[in-house]
Parts: C-alpha cells; sequence; structure tokens
C-alpha cells in the first residue's frame, strides 16, 4: 500500500514538474516569435527608409540649384504627383510622393508586415508634431503592423526626419 501512496506521489510531482516545464518552454517561444517579428519589422520598416531617403528631397528640387522655401510643396499637396502610381514607388521620384504609401511585405515565418508611411513637414524646433506649413525639414514615419510584434496595437513605428540639403 506504501509503495501505491510512493508511486502516486511521484506521479502528481511529475505531472507539476512537466506543467511548470511547458510553460516555460512555450514563454520563451513566444518571445522568441516576438523578438524575430520586431527585428523583421524594423528592417522592413527601415528598408522603406532608405528607399525613400535615396529620392529628391522635393519635386521642385534640382541637382544643380538652390530652392528657396516658397518653391516647396504646399503641406497640403504632398503626396503623389501628375504620372506618379500611388501603389507603385518605382514611379516615385521625391520624398513627399510616399505620403500615404501602403506596402505589405510577405515573410516565410512570420506572414506579412503591412506598412504604411506618411510624410509631412516638422520645425526644428518640434519635430514631433505635424507642421502645416512649408519647412526645410520633412518627417517620415513608416508604421508597420503585423499580430507576432507584441505591442498593445500590433505595429510598430520608425520615423526619420530629412533636412533639405542643396548643392
Amino acid at each position: 500500500m506504501n509503495q501505491i501512496l510512493y508511486i502516486f506521489g511521484a506521479i502528481v510531482v511529475i505531472g507539476i514538474t512537466s506543467r511548470s516545464v511547458n510553460s516555460l518552454w512555450l514563454t520563451k517561444q513566444q518571445t522568441l516569435y516576438t523578438t524575430e517579428a520586431q527585428i523583421t519589422g524594423n528592417t522592413v520598416a527601415q528598408s522603406l527608409i532608405d528607399e525613400i531617403i535615396s529620392k529628391k528631397f522635393d519635386e521642385a528640387s534640382s541637382p544643380d540649384s538652390t530652392l528657396k522655401i516658397s518653391q516647396l510643396t504646399p503641406p497640403k499637396s504632398l503626396g503623389t504627383d501628375a504620372g506618379e502610381k500611388k501603389k507603385d514607388s518605382g514611379t516615385f521620384d521625391d520624398i513627399d510622393d510616399y505620403d500615404n504609401y501602403h506596402r505589405s511585405v510577405p515573410t516565410p515565418r512570420m506572414g506579412s508586415f503591412d506598412i504604411k508611411c506618411t510624410v509631412y513637414y516638422v520645425a526644428d524646433n518640434s519635430p514631433d508634431k505635424k507642421l502645416n506649413a512649408i519647412s526645410f525639414l520633412k518627417r517620415i514615419d513608416v508604421k508597420v503592423n503585423n499580430p507576432y510584434l507584441g505591442t498593445a496595437d500590433s505595429s510598430i513605428t520608425v520615423s526619420r526626419i530629412v533636412s533639405y540639403r542643396s548643392n
């Protein structure tokens, strides 16, 4: 009879231990997926920012001239211009063409990363606030959504401020 109690006790201890080990393993796996998704999301966002900053600062920019602030695109006109396709970044020639641009990047392990880009003017003394006037600074916000990101709204935002530079 005592041996049966010992066996029953051992089974209970093994059951509790295996549940704890499984719980730890699950938490570790979830952390690994979240970390991988965050790294992938940041990489996807930074890749789009690199693409954007390779373009001209403004439609009116040219390598052989210096612009006056009044020559830059007004805030309400930021976005694609005539001849540019809103869903085809290959047709874009300046930074603000990416305003309201959407892209989906599929990955083999994490599913699709949905990207939304906004571009707007900012002032040098308040780079976090949208400026409804022309400035020599444009802010690029790339918001990436994926269910594995581990944030409350399943998104991360990567931002970059670009300044006009003349030759």
